[in-house]
C-alpha cells in the first residue's frame, strides 16, 4: 500500500515537472521573438543614460517586441524621436531661460515663443545610430543622436520659417464706415490676443482694411456687414464680407446692438484668420 502511494506521488511530481517545463520554457522563448533581430551583446550605455552636453544630444526609445521586425523598429524609432524632442525642448528652454533671465517675464514669454522647438526641425538631422534588444525582457531599444551644430541649423530654419508667416508680419489697421473708431480698436485688440505682431512704431508689413456698414436696424435687432481686405505690399491676401447680427428682447440700446453685431462679424473673420495665421506670405 505504501509502495503504491509513493509511486502515485512520484507520477504526480513528474507530471507537474513536465507541465511546468511545457508552460515556462516555451514562454521565455516565444515571448522574446525579437532575440534574433541583432547580434547579442551587453547592454549599451545609451540605453539608460541620456547625453546633453551642448555638443551632442543622445536619447533612447523603447518598445515591447511583437516579433515583426519592421513594426518594432518603426515603433522604437518613433519613441526615440519623441524622447529626443522632449529632452531638447527641456534642455534648450532651460539654457535660454538662464541666459535671458534678466529680460523679465513678458520678454521671456515672447522670446520663448520664437525658440520653442518643433519635432520637424529637431529631427531633421537626427540619426538613429543603433538598436539593441533586451532578450531577458523582450524589449527593443533605439539610440538617437543629434549634433549641436545640426540643432542650431534647425532652429535657424525654423525661425526663418516663422518670420515668413502672416502672424509674424507687423500689422496695421485701417477702418472706415460706421463705428470705425471702435472697429479699429476691437480689431487691434483681437490681433494682439491671437499673438499677431502689432507695433505702430514699426513699418507696416500687412495691412488690414475694414469697412463696417449697418444694413438693417430695428428696435430689437441690428444687422451689420464687415468688409475685410488683407494685403501686403498692395498684393491681396484675403478679401471677404462678413455678416453680423445682434438681437435682444431686453430693450438694449441701438448702440449696444450695433457693437454686438460688429463683434459677431469680427468673430466670423477670426475663424477664417485662424486658418491663415501660419500661412507663408513672404518669399
Amino acid at each position: 500500500m505504501v509502495s503504491f502511494i509513493n509511486k502515485a506521488r512520484h507520477r504526480r511530481a513528474l507530471s507537474l515537472s513536465i507541465l511546468t517545463l511545457v508552460l515556462v520554457w516555451p514562454t521565455s522563448v516565444v515571448a522574446c521573438s525579437c532575440a534574433q533581430y541583432y547580434a547579442e551583446r551587453p547592454q549599451p550605455d545609451w540605453v539608460t543614460s541620456q547625453t546633453a552636453d551642448g555638443i551632442t544630444y543622445i536619447a533612447a526609445g523603447s518598445s515591447l517586441c511583437t516579433g515583426l521586425k519592421n513594426l518594432d523598429e518603426r515603433r522604437v524609432d518613433n519613441d526615440a524621436r519623441a524622447s529626443l524632442t522632449k529632452m531638447l525642448n527641456t534642455s534648450v528652454s532651460t539654457r535660454e531661460k538662464t541666459s535671458i533671465g534678466a529680460v523679465g517675464d513678458a520678454g521671456y514669454s515672447r522670446y520663448k515663443s520664437n525658440t520653442e522647438l518643433t519635432s520637424e526641425h529637431i529631427l531633421k538631422n537626427a540619426t538613429i545610430f543603433e538598436r539593441w534588444t533586451d532578450n531577458q525582457n523582450c524589449i527593443v531599444y533605439a539610440g538617437i543622436m543629434l549634433k549641436q551644430a545640426d540643432l542650431d541649423k534647425g532652429k535657424t530654419e525654423q525661425l526663418e520659417a516663422q518670420q515668413q508667416q502672416l502672424v509674424a508680419q507687423n500689422a496695421c489697421v485701417e477702418s472706415s464706415g460706421e463705428n470705425r473708431v471702435h472697429v479699429k480698436e476691437w480689431m487691434i485688440e483681437r490681433l494682439l490676443q491671437q499673438g499677431f505682431a502689432f507695433n505702430p512704431d514699426k513699418t507696416c508689413q500687412v495691412k488690414y482694411r475694414l469697412t463696417s456698414k449697418i444694413v438693417s436696424a430695428r428696435i430689437d435687432m441690428v444687422k451689420n456687414n464687415l468688409i475685410v481686405k488683407v494685403s501686403r505690399n498692395n498684393q491681396p491676401i484675403w478679401h471677404k464680407t462678413y455678416s453680423g447680427k445682434a438681437m435682444s428682447y431686453s430693450q438694449r440700446s441701438r448702440s449696444e446692438l450695433t457693437q454686438l453685431a460688429i463683434s459677431d462679424s469680427l468673430d466670423s473673420f477670426f475663424v477664417d484668420l485662424s486658418s491663415l495665421k501660419h500661412k507663408k506670405i513672404t518669399p
